[in-house]
């Protein structure tokens, strides 16, 4: 079972989602997770362990085995938001899971880790209230302000983003990475992934040649080349395991 939950106002502008994920199978189970420009802290509960750790940004997809019994409460923010709640500068987590995190993160076990199972609604009221807290702390309008610039610059050359921000190119690449855990280029194109994802989801694509254009690529070759590199396999074998499992 998966369900994610959209948090409440201010939270929504910082936080994509809460989510949560369990399986009652008495076998591991293997999971492809793919690029998304987020960061993620994520609690795992089983019979045997339980432990937080934050899941830096990524930047190839990765295949996850989970362990049997097991259930996962994540905490999904948005590109370039985490870190008002961790430790930044964010690309010292990417492609990471990293177990050290702030002390009130560590201290909602005591909450969310009953005997039994999950009560999912106390358990997003308690993450939402650490993270309104944090946020108390860590908020700052002109950095908030500055990441919205950096997800909104619509180009996928770094000497226009960086003219558009009216910075240089090294100070651009300096503040995706504290930001994002990303590279312009690596975020430019996990975004355009992520487009791609969404619309192959919808199935509003008329062709490759269509899903490429929209998505944002120049063309089919120039899509089957990035999504080959990020996912690990050409668009239509991606739209084929989409379609079939």
């Amino acid at each position: 079972m998966y369900r994610e939950i959209t948090p409440g106002t201010p939270l929504n502008r910082y936080v994509e989602a809460f989510w949560y994920s369990t399986s009652e199978s008495v076998f591991p189970r293997r999971e492809i997770v793919y690029p998304d420009c987020c960061a993620d802290i994520i609690l795992t509960v089983s019979p045997s362990y339980s432990h937080v750790f934050i899941t830096g940004v990524m930047t190839t997809a990765k295949a996850v085995v989970a362990p049997e019994e097991t259930a996962y409460i994540g905490i999904r923010f948005k590109p370039g938001f985490a870190g008002f709640f961790i430790p930044s500068p964010l690309n010292e987590y990417t492609d990471l899971s990293v177990s050290s995190l702030p002390k009130p993160y560590e201290d909602i076990f005591d909450v969310l880790i009953p005997k039994s199972s999950i009560d999912l609604p106390q358990a997003v009221e308690c993450l939402s209230n650490v993270l309104l807290e944090q946020l108390a702390k860590s908020h700052c309008q002109n950095t908030e302000q500055q990441i919205v610039q950096l997800n909104t610059i619509r180009s996928n050359r770094v000497s226009k983003m960086a003219e558009r921000l009216g910075t240089s190119r090294r100070t651009l690449h300096r503040l995706y990475l504290h930001h994002f855990g990303l590279s312009p280029t690596q975020f430019n194109n996990i975004k355009r992934f992520r487009r791609f994802r969404s619309i192959a989801k919808s199935g509003s694509f008329t062709s490759l040649a269509d899903l490429a254009l929209a998505s944002g690529y120049y063309d089919q070759a120039d899509m089957t080349r990035h999504i080959k590199k990020i996912a690990g396999q050409t668009p239509a074998a991606f739209l084929s395991q989409l379609y079939n499992t």
